[in-house]
């Protein structure tokens, strides 16, 4: 018999908040992926640097990976404060930190709509900065590809990091309330209610 819509989407979120988070319980999977989270943007940090030091002189996206690289390590600072929280099962501190990622995500989103607009009518100056036209290619059909590349790269980048975004904020929000209420407690009996 064929599984109905409804059944199927249940199954499927038999991995996601607010009973589990992936392939985990809630708290563990909140966890894991907070530090997953926290490792790779050291590693983003590091790129961003990297890139920052081999940009040509005078290049038109400098300003942005400088923008990038401060966003990495603020997220460093919120990432380790978010994983505090959650090791110690502080639900105050962890109703903060998916508030303020939810404040984040706004900010990212906007400001990479604006980068993203600077360089789609700078397109010139952004083309110039990364080598120019490649021989054998038409100026005007190289210009609207980078263009459209540009373009596309925010909108799939916004989908895809704003939708995972909101389903890491939502099993935050989820573990806080469950800590808040003491579904989950701490095992060493140390849960703590204030955001001391």
């Amino acid at each position: 018999q064929k599984e109905s819509t409804l059944h199927l989407v249940l199954r499927l979120r038999g991995g996601c908040p607010p009973e589990r988070c992936c392939c985990c319980d809630l708290y563990s999977g909140v966890k894991i992926w907070t530090i997953i989270f926290l490792v790779l943007t050291v590693i983003g940090a590091i790129y961003a640097i990297y890139s920052i030091v081999t940009i040509p002189d005078g290049a038109f996206y400098v300003g942005q990976q400088v923008a990038f690289a401060i966003i990495y390590f603020i997220n460093i600072g919120l990432l380790t404060f978010g994983f505090t929280a959650v090791n110690t099962y502080n639900a105050p501190r962890i109703s903060i930190f998916w508030k303020v990622l939810v404040l984040q995500l706004i900010l990212v989103l906007i400001s990479s709509l604006i980068l993203t607009i600077l360089a789609v009518v700078n397109i010139d100056d952004y083309i110039a900065s990364t080598g120019g036209v490649p021989q054998g290619f038409d100026a005007r059909t190289y210009r609207e590809s980078v263009s459209f590349f540009i373009v596309s790269s925010f909108v799939v980048n916004a989908a895809v990091n704003g939708g995972f975004t909101l389903w890491y904020v939502w099993a935050c929000k989820v573990l806080a309330d469950k800590i808040q209420t003491e579904e989950i407690k701490n095992p060493e009996g140390t849960t703590t209610s204030s955001t001391a």
